[in-house]
């Protein structure tokens, strides 16, 4: 997989797919796997991560790197790891080459809150689930609740919230106003993830 070069200190929005085994993850177990990897290197590669969400077809990640081959490493390590468990577990090699990222940058903390509400929105826009809270591989609960001390939660974009809504406590009512269906899918459809993480096929 090609790695990235960050700006150090800006924050991206990262599409991170393996394309060799049909679904990039295959099983509850699979994706509990990811994101204890995700979770237990972050500090190793200096990356904060605000938000989160892991599907069977994909991984969506808002993060922060603080240099700029963070963001590279950081998967590289996170998907090299869960390859070696798929190999082990389902006698399948995943090679290096069939994991691709793409990443977008985010300016302003403005567009950082809408794409962090995005990402921890896909599994409620897409029907998976009826409440953000009950999908077990996002960041909704901590950023929502603060129950998980490993995610960083964004400064601006904590802060910008806090302006408009009175403190961080409203932020499950900033989260539950809705989201535009429309504006949902343009904002997929620039990270290239429309079709594969709000098709049906990806949650059963």
């Amino acid at each position: 997989m090609k790695k990235d070069n960050h700006l150090a200190g800006e924050t991206y929005v990262v599409l991170v797919k393996n394309h060799s085994c049909g679904d990039t993850f295959f099983d509850d177990a699979c994706l509990d796997y990811y994101q204890c990897r995700l979770r237990y290197n972050l500090t190793v590669y200096h990356v904060s991560l605000h938000a989160y969400c892991l599907l069977k077809s994909a991984a969506l990640l808002l993060l922060t790197p603080a240099t700029p081959l963070g963001t590279g490493r950081l998967l590289e390590a996170v998907n090299a790891r869960y390859s070696e468990y798929y190999e082990q577990r389902f006698r399948r090699r995943l090679t290096p080459q069939s994991w691709t990222s793409r990443s977008t940058r985010l300016r302003g903390h403005g567009q950082v809150l809408e794409y962090q509400r995005l990402v921890e929105s896909v599994p409620l826009i897409s029907g998976l689930v009826r409440h953000p809270g009950s999908h077990h591989w996002t960041s909704y609960c901590s950023n929502a609740l603060s129950s998980a001390g490993w995610l960083t939660p964004h400064r601006g974009a904590m802060g910008l919230l806090r302006r408009a809504a009175g403190g961080r406590t409203q932020y499950r009512e900033f989260f539950e106003s809705g989201f535009d269906a429309v504006r949902a899918s343009a904002l997929l459809r620039n990270l290239g993830a429309e079709g594969s993480i709000l098709s049906a096929r990806s949650y059963r």
